[in-house]
């Protein structure tokens, strides 16, 4: 029948699938207004590629169409 080893599996198991439905929320934020454009990029190379090796540094660009420095 069951055991305790079982039984302790099972919770954990329950918890974890518990634990990754919980994770994901669908909070959606709307961008302000004064971004249009954003991208993210390589920092070694100069191409716009969407593929990057792991471990290397990206790039975050946008244009604040605002002109006021906050």
């Amino acid at each position: 029948m069951y055991t305790s080893k079982n039984t302790f599996t099972v919770l954990i198991l329950i918890l974890f699938i518990n634990c990754i439905g919980n994770t994901q929320s669908e909070v959606i934020v709307d961008p302000p207004s004064y971004i249009k454009t954003i991208v993210l990029r390589s920092r070694l190379t100069n191409s716009y590629s969407p593929i990057v090796k792991l471990g290397e540094p990206l790039l975050l660009e946008f244009d604040d169409l605002s002109d006021s420095q906050e």
